[in-house]
């Protein structure tokens, strides 16, 4: 199996609350404090861990690491551009 993780808002930008950092407390490698009841949160690194525990070989996980709010020229962004976006997608396909 290959997973890929595209791009999608880094950990330079997602900043989350308390409710979903405590949802994302079984990783905390994945967060970094940012003020009180603030954190920023990795999805890269979280989804990659999730796969790992999935069994998913580290040498097929690819990512993308680009963020969408960083890059709003080349990508939508749900929260850079406050709800008014298009719409990314992906092909999932079984060999």
């Amino acid at each position: 199996m290959v997973a890929g993780i595209g791009p999608s808002i880094g950990p330079c930008c997602y900043e989350v609350g308390q409710e979903v950092a405590d949802r994302a407390a079984e990783y905390p490698s994945c967060l970094t404090p940012h003020g009180p009841g603030h954190y920023m949160l990795d999805l890269w690194q979280l989804n990659t861990l999730e796969l790992l525990e999935a069994g998913v070989p580290r040498e097929q996980i690819y990512r993308a690491d680009c963020c969408t709010s960083c890059h709003k020229d080349r990508f939508f962004s749900y929260r850079a551009e406050k709800g008014k976006t298009g719409r990314l997608y992906a092909v999932i396909y079984r060999k």
